[in-house]
Formats: C-alpha cells, sequence, structure tokens
C-alpha cells in the first residue's frame, strides 16, 4: 500500500461523475489521460496537481482497428451502463424498472427487425458486468439478436467488429468514437441520471 499507484484508466470521462477516483480519496498518485481536455478535467474537477496527471493516450487504443469485413453481416453493439439506484435488485424488481421496460421494448421491435433483416444487420447486446445476473431476463429473438454475457466474448473485439454502437452514458462508447464509427445515446433516464451521477 506505500507504493505509488498509476491509474491506467477504466475509460475516456466525461459521460458520468466518478468522486471514487477523486484526489481526496487518497486512491492513485498519477492519472493517465487520453488528451489535454480530460487532463483538465481531472485537475479541475478531480483535485489532482498538474505534475500528477500524463497525456499519453490510452495504451489499448494502439491495437484497435475496424474488423468488420471478418463478420458476413453489419454488426450494431448495443450495451448500456449500470445505475447506482438500482444496485443489488431482485430480478422481480428489476423488471419493473424503466431500464429493462425501455431495452426489451427496443429489442422487440417489429419496426427494429425489419430494418436489421432487410439491411443485413445483426445486434450485439451486452450489460455492464455490474447487471450480468439480469442478461438471462431479456427475451432476444435469435434471428437477429447476439446476447452475450461478461467474459463470454471480449469487449473490445465486439466493438472492432461492429459498425455502430448503441449505449447510454458507458465509456465504452469513446472506444467505438475513437474507431471513427457512428455512436447513438439511447438516454431515456437523463433526469435521473443526472440527479444520481451527474455528468461533466
Amino acid at each position: 500500500t506505500e507504493k505509488p499507484l498509476a491509474y491506467l484508466q477504466h475509460g475516456v470521462n466525461g459521460l458520468k461523475k466518478v468522486p471514487d477516483f477523486y484526489k481526496n480519496r487518497n486512491v492513485f498518485d498519477l492519472v493517465i489521460v487520453p488528451s489535454e481536455y480530460e487532463k483538465r478535467l481531472v485537475i479541475n474537477e478531480w483535485g489532482y496537481e498538474e505534475e500528477e496527471v500524463a497525456v499519453t493516450g490510452l495504451a489499448r487504443w494502439d491495437v484497435m482497428r475496424d474488423r468488420t469485413t471478418e463478420i458476413p453481416y453489419r454488426q450494431i453493439f448495443v450495451m448500456p451502463t449500470w445505475r447506482t439506484w438500482m444496485d443489488g435488485l431482485p430480478k422481480e424488481k428489476f423488471i419493473q424498472t424503466d431500464y429493462f421496460k425501455e431495452y426489451s421494448q427496443f429489442l422487440a421491435s417489429k419496426e427494429l427487425k425489419e430494418l436489421l433483416v432487410a439491411n443485413n444487420v445483426r445486434i450485439a447486446f451486452f450489460l455492464h458486468p455490474k447487471f450480468k445476473e439480469y442478461i438471462d431476463l431479456f427475451e432476444i429473438d435469435p434471428e437477429i439478436i447476439d446476447k452475450y454475457e461478461f467474459l463470454e466474448v471480449p469487449m473490445d473485439e465486439l466493438i472492432m467488429k461492429s459498425s455502430m454502437m448503441i449505449s447510454d452514458y458507458s465509456s465504452v462508447i469513446w472506444e467505438m468514437y475513437y474507431l471513427k464509427k457512428p455512436c447513438v445515446f439511447f438516454q431515456f433516464d437523463i433526469e435521473k441520471y443526472l440527479q444520481y451521477e451527474g455528468l461533466y
């Protein structure tokens, strides 16, 4: 615990506040960031000093490349993030949430299926690891949707093979944006999210 700790980053910040990483928590001695913009955020919002933040880019991006031609269809990667106010919900309560209802309705959309089939597109549906126990609650049409459990397939592989991403507030969307692929935000609960999480 006395050795210096460098934080290589969970992902690009900005879509959600992360007070657990703030300087006053005394966790990190050095924070790696992908840009000068984020360095200013880490200094101004997290409370670190100039010399405690290094702009290097994210090392994992060095191997990221477009791999869409490796699959015989186009793929949309759908990955919603978790919600702090839903932590530890029993399954019978989870299915009553707007989160479950909105994503279930989206995935079961008749219009969506027609569009996907007509254009040779499939959805890769992947829940945040904190919600992994809920993945089987979603009824999906295997004709157009592949449902993945956490660690079943490498996430970076899904990103590289996908042509587009749909997410809400997850930092994973920046990985797709780095590859210059289209990203769509599905933020049906933005007011509640701002109340519980907040954005920079």
